[in-house]
């Protein structure tokens, strides 16, 4: 059995998730709401440049980060979706 990474997702009152399969390096955006659906599944099949923290509060390094690289890349391009498409990742909700 793979092992997935799962965190739940929503827009409006639209509840769904986004998981990420370790083993295959696949990504799944299970969310009724096909244009936003849609708009997660473009969102995270692209490269995207994120300023990622480093060791102080205001040191930032550039970093290209492709989500289906690692579950690493995965978790950094997902705290950056609700910027860029308005879809809200729910860390602490069970998906």
């Amino acid at each position: 059995m793979a092992e997935i990474y799962r965190v739940a997702v929503h827009y409006g009152n639209d509840n769904g998730f986004v998981e990420y399969n370790l083993e295959t390096k696949t990504i799944k955006v299970d969310l009724a709401h096909d244009e936003k659906r849609r708009e997660a599944e473009e969102y995270l099949a692209k490269e995207h440049t994120i300023a990622v923290a480093q060791d102080g509060i205001r040191d930032f390094k550039d970093q290209k980060v492709n989500a289906a690289q690692d579950v690493e890349s995965f978790k950094l391009a997902l705290t950056r979706m609700w910027e860029a498409i308005d879809l809200h990742v729910d860390w602490s909700r069970p998906a």
